[in-house]
């Protein structure tokens, strides 16, 4: 006889739609920190909590649906290959700042060292260590690793790539063009490597433009203040 409890109901439920517990996760983590942004925005924004409630998120599910970091792509064997992927992706945002930099013939750059701004005190050594490592890890886990991998197989790629990439530039609650961007390279990556090694070395470098730019360019950085949180 088929049970009739209510945690059954959405055990069998899950095991029939792998999507409905990343659904659920994200729309508790829009509601959650929505509420929360509101009364304090300083600790949505910087204290990595959004962060690690995607990577807690992540490995419940993981948990729950038996998949295993080996099927993200994280196994020794090839995985030096798609390093060299993520790396060979970097280079493109790279050389637009490098050809930026050039047209302006480096005259933005600042070489005054004692600047504030190249203080690292605690508090940006900690926000360096959110940007760097926790968010690149935390959401490529759960946004590459949950909802793109179950997507894929259901939705046309050229549907799923800005589909993923709008849900994860929502999560930034606002609608800034870097985040999309990067939403659409990381999730192409995914999909055609079937491994989160490159998307995540390619997050990691484009969220380290941000701070780059604001000490060593920082009109660079204003000019292109769009595309960044």
């Amino acid at each position: 006889m088929a049970s009739s409890d209510p945690a059954s109901k959405v055990m069998r439920r899950e095991a029939d739609d792998p999507l409905l517990a990343p659904v659920v996760a994200l729309l508790l983590y829009g509601v959650l920190f929505f509420v929360l942004g509101q009364f304090f925005p300083a600790v949505v924004k910087w204290s990595g909590l959004p962060q690690l409630y995607f990577l807690l998120a992540a490995l419940w599910i993981m948990h729950r649906q038996k998949v295993s970091f080996a099927a993200l792509g994280f196994r020794r064997q090839g995985i030096a290959r798609e390093f060299l992927f993520g790396c060979l992706a970097a280079l493109i945002p790279l050389t637009v700042i490098l050809v930026l930099l050039i047209f302006l013939h480096f005259s933005v750059l600042t070489t005054d060292v004692s600047a504030n701004r190249f203080l690292l005190t605690p508090s940006r050594l900690y926000h360096l260590f959110i940007l760097l490592l926790l968010a690149p890890i935390c959401e490529e886990l759960f946004f590459r690793g949950m909802i793109a991998r179950v997507m894929k197989d259901r939705i046309k790629p050229y549907l799923l790539i800005p589909l993923v990439a709008l849900l994860f530039t929502a999560a930034h609650f606002g609608w800034y063009l870097g985040p999309f961007l990067l939403g659409l390279a990381t999730t192409w990556l995914f999909i055609w490597r079937n491994s989160l090694v490159a998307p995540l070395l390619l997050h990691m470098v484009c969220n380290a433009f941000g701070p780059a730019l604001l000490a060593f360019a920082p009109q660079v950085y204003q000019q292109l203040r769009i595309f960044f949180l």
